[in-house]
């Protein structure tokens, strides 16, 4: 099959005489078919009787064996035709964060907007033009059904930060996730800069609860798949390995005062730094050097990983001191048997 699906169509659904022309015509303007045809698709001076043949064909997109490609060219030509007010009838907002609901405001304000409760009270307190104010907000489950395709929006809590949102179309099974997994991907420093470390891992865990086939999850070309997930999981599973081991060493009371202290009280801050660091170092090198399931180094599996481990291994160490539970807490009394700090 051709990497290009509609230069593909083109040559299925044309008659040989329109095939040739149009490919006569692309090599003339130095551009390979598909290139040519977006063009003219979306070309003032395209004749009415060529623009009728080029949908007819493109109709077809749908028919093709390699069912992605073709999802993303239709996609594309969609938007390539289309006015933005013609795009969307309603979008559903993730989260509040700009990165990913920054440009909503160009689909006019006749949009339905539709987001969880909490991301509307963000926008409110911390206006932006480009971002419009939620038409209807929801606490938890949210059915949209625009245009015939049914989104479930489902709320189960903070995790990458408040009002983060699952939105799932289930006749597709396609999921849309943001900022919990980057599919091939180490994921942003510090666990995609997410407020709740706990309920981020969570999440992950989350989404394969889903029958999907594939994710959307936000910054990367590439889409995610059940095994793109679990790889995910593996990884941030070895990262939170290492630093509970790091900090199991490092934390405890009696090598505290050594690693602290040694630099002299005058000094604490230096030797509270390097504290820190000697956590994050642990739990980095038993993150890149540890053997994963199938044998290989995370460098070998996910992009990024030998630049972004050390942010996570920090943001990880820190959500286990100020989040999960601790083993014990200093004792009353003389010479107190050693506890984590």
């Amino acid at each position: 099959m051709s990497n290009e699906p509609l230069s593909e169509v083109m040559r299925i659904r044309l008659t040989p005489g329109q095939h040739r022309r149009l490919s006569e015509a692309a090599a003339l303007s130095g551009l390979n078919l598909s290139d040519y045809v977006r063009r003219r698709l979306t070309a003032a001076d395209t004749l009415a009787e060529e623009l009728d043949a080029l949908r007819q064909a493109v109709r077809h997109l749908s028919q093709i064996s390699e069912t992605h490609a073709a999802a993303l060219e239709t996609a594309f030509l969609v938007r390539a035709t289309a006015r933005p007010e013609q795009i969307a009838i309603a979008q559903a907002a993730s989260h509040w964060h700009t990165d990913h609901i920054g440009a909503a405001s160009v689909y006019g304000p006749d949009v339905e907007i539709v987001a969880h409760e909490i991301t509307k009270e963000l926008l409110e307190r911390f206006p932006d033009p480009g971002r419009p104010l939620p038409t209807v907000t929801f606490a938890k489950d949210y059915t949209l059904t625009v245009g015939g395709v049914t989104l479930e929006l489902s709320y189960k809590g903070e995790n990458h930060c408040p009002g983060n949102i699952f939105i799932y179309a289930p006749a597709q099974k396609v999921l849309t996730c943001i900022d919990i997994i980057s599919p091939g991907s180490a994921t942003f420093m510090h666990c995609d800069a997410s407020q709740n470390i706990t309920a981020w891992y969570e999440a992950q865990h989350q989404i394969m609860e889903y029958d999907f086939d594939f994710l959307v999850a936000g910054h990367h070309m590439k889409y995610g798949t059940p095994d793109l997930v679990k790889e995910s999981i593996e990884y941030f599973a070895d990262i939170l390995e290492g630093a509970q081991a790091a900090i199991d060493i490092y934390s405890r009371s009696d090598r505290l005062m050594d690693i602290i202290l040694k630099p002299g009280l005058d000094r604490f801050w230096v030797g509270s730094e390097n504290w820190i660091n000697s956590m994050v170092n642990y739990a980095t090198k038993h993150v890149l050097e540890k053997k994963t399931s199938n044998g290989k180094l995370w460098s070998e599996r996910l992009a990024g990983v030998t630049t972004q481990t050390k942010y996570h291994a920090y943001t990880v160490m820190e959500s286990i001191r100020l989040e999960r539970p601790r083993p014990n807490y200093r004792l009353r009394g003389e010479n107190p048997p050693p506890f984590l700090a």
